[in-house]
């Protein structure tokens, strides 16, 4: 691992395997995170290993390293929390808000992280479902020895954890590792007891889905509701290029 500049209590995480593909929406990312956070690139050198510039901190992992990183060995499906377990061992944090790389906010991205660092609780989560309801995610399939007494969803593209919570998790994925992260996070919170809020009670808004990308990087040109987080984006250099936002445009800046 890269040398990891520790500065803070809490952390934004930018999972990715194509940092060669996002160095203006990256940049953006980076330069949002207000001072009293930390942020670093958690990134599978899989395929390529660009190197980033020397003020990033950098975590690197091999996902075809990781024993079980795609759930069943469905590559529809890989676990982002299996390299975020390895990375808490030796990067400790009180709180992690964890961001993938293909899903992108309409507000201002630094209020968003100011507003959700200042919340002490164990996780929090996207509710809203286009899809509705349990059943009409494919993964249901994949779990093997359901032990929750309730079972809920929740997209994972973005979500806020504490490190206690990350440690329960881990413990739990080494028992069972059958469970799509959708699925093993909001049932193991809302199961065990931890502290749960959710990203709506704070008046953000989310249109997600598992795809195309082409079908929702349309509907973020077309509609670009306010304060709304679409998932998936895979061309984040289209922001760029698609509106003069203000937003975009002061964080970008050298």
């Amino acid at each position: 691992m890269k040398n990891w500049n520790k500065k803070n209590e809490n952390c934004v995480l930018f999972f990715t395997h194509r940092i060669q593909d996002l160095p203006d929406y990256i940049k953006y990312v980076k330069n949002c995170v207000p001072g009293n956070m930390d942020f670093g690139v958690i990134y599978d050198i899989h395929s390529r290993n660009v190197v980033l510039p020397d003020d990033y901190n950098i975590y690197t992992f091999d996902s075809a390293e990781i024993k079980g990183f795609f759930i069943n060995n469905d590559r529809r499906l890989p676990t982002i929390l299996k390299p975020m377990f390895n990375f808490t061992k030796e990067v400790h944090y009180s709180h992690y808000l964890v961001m993938e790389d293909d899903i992108v906010f309409t507000g201002n991205l630094r209020e968003f992280f100011e507003k959700i660092n200042s919340v002490d609780c164990d996780y929090i989560h996207i509710a809203s479902d286009l899809l509705g309801g349990l059943e009409e995610h494919w993964p249901i399939e994949l779990i093997k020895d359901n032990p929750f007494k309730h079972l809920y969803f929740a997209w994972s593209q973005l979500f806020y954890a504490s490190d206690s919570f990350i440690q329960g998790a881990e413990s739990f994925v080494k028992e069972n590792d059958t469970f799509n992260m959708e699925f093993l996070l909001p049932s193991l919170a809302y199961n065990n007891g931890y502290s749960v809020r959710q990203f709506e009670n704070f008046g953000y808004n989310f249109d997600l889905s598992w795809g195309p990308a082409e079908v929702f990087e349309d509907r973020y040109k077309r509609e670009y509701r306010n304060k709304t987080f679409y998932h998936p984006i895979k061309d984040t250099n289209f922001l760029f290029r698609y509106r003069n936002h203000p937003q975009f445009s002061m964080f970008i800046k050298e």
